[in-house]
């Protein structure tokens, strides 16, 4: 061999060593591709992927508190202030000029009777203001601080609603009260007023204040389905007066006495001078049509509440 064989074959040589050495190179690299790609994708899809968009749905703003917000806040007694009850039962008194009542019921019996309604008797009457309605759950609460009405009665998400579950002596605490705040003399009507004021010059055979038909003057068992409604929601009486008859009894100023109209003086009867009850007027939602008539009488103590009985504000004209 000469010098170029050996060469030759020391190059073959060579190239088959540099072979033999990257074959495990070149199958190891491939395995590295082989196994390792795998895993980076999973890695990229199980873990952190799918998370971002479940904690941006946990703060989505529209959650279901934040809609309900408003109707949890938004009150009446939070939107409106003292001032505004005090304005609306201003608003709210109407003039009544007096005159001539024939009192009592014309249907009664007039001998051997059990009932305090009879004998018929005239009245005069000097002008007062009474309220157009009774007064409010609402305004109470805006004037004294706190809702004394029975809840398990009524329409409770309407403040609207007139106040009940409220006794004569606390009746005088609101009146005192609202009374310090406008300057003027507030009391509850007395009985010949209320009467007068529930018939409103109506004709001597309308049983009820506006009419003979209960159903469009007044709330009473027949159609209440004994709860109370908002004040207003009835036809009014011809003086403008709502709610005379039905919804919640009315408490009078006077005394309450069986056989006071037998002796009653003629010219702004105030009642009896003393007594252990008080009078009270226009029937509730829970009684029936005939506890509702203008003329009927009712009272109680002065301490007693019920869920039947709220008020309504007079005072006498200047």
């Amino acid at each position: 061999m000469n010098i170029n064989h050996y060469r030759i074959i020391s190059r073959c040589l060579v190239v088959a060593f540099s072979m033999w050495l990257c074959m495990p190179v070149c199958s190891y690299g491939q395995g590295t591709v082989i196994v390792r790609p795998p895993k980076k994708a999973g890695t990229k899809t199980e873990v952190v992927k799918p998370k971002p968009p479940k904690k941006s749905n946990d703060k989505n703003p529209q959650t279901p508190a934040k809609p309900q917000k408003p109707s949890r806040t938004v009150a009446p007694a939070i939107v409106h202030s003292q001032q505004w009850a005090v304005d609306r039962i201003l608003d709210n008194m109407v003039k009544v000029d007096g005159g001539h009542l024939m009192m009592g019921d014309p249907n009664g019996a007039k001998e051997d009777t059990s009932a305090d309604n009879v004998p018929v008797h005239e009245v005069i009457l000097s002008p007062y203001y009474i309220g157009r309605y009774e007064v409010t759950e609402e305004e109470w609460q805006l004037i004294m601080g706190n809702n004394p009405s029975d809840k398990a009665n009524g329409l409770v998400v309407s403040k609207s609603c007139p106040v009940d579950n409220v006794s004569w002596e606390e009746c005088q605490q609101f009146i005192s009260k609202i009374s310090q705040l406008t300057g003027r003399n507030f009391r509850l009507p007395t009985e010949a007023e209320w009467e007068f004021a529930a018939k409103g010059d109506s004709p001597a055979e309308w049983q009820y204040a506006g009419g003979t038909d209960i159903d469009e003057y007044g709330w009473f068992v027949g159609n209440s389905s004994r709860v109370k409604h908002p004040v207003g929601q009835k036809r009014p009486n011809a003086l403008g007066l709502y709610d005379m008859t039905g919804n919640v009894r009315e408490w009078c100023q006077d005394f309450y006495q069986k056989d006071y109209y037998a002796q009653s003086p003629e010219t702004d009867p105030q009642g009896p001078e003393q007594g252990t009850r008080h009078v009270i007027r226009g029937g509730s939602f829970n009684n029936q049509d005939e506890a509702c008539a203008v003329t009927y009488r009712s009272y109680s103590t002065p301490d007693n509440k019920n869920k039947f009985t709220g008020l309504r504000l007079a005072y006498s004209a200047e």
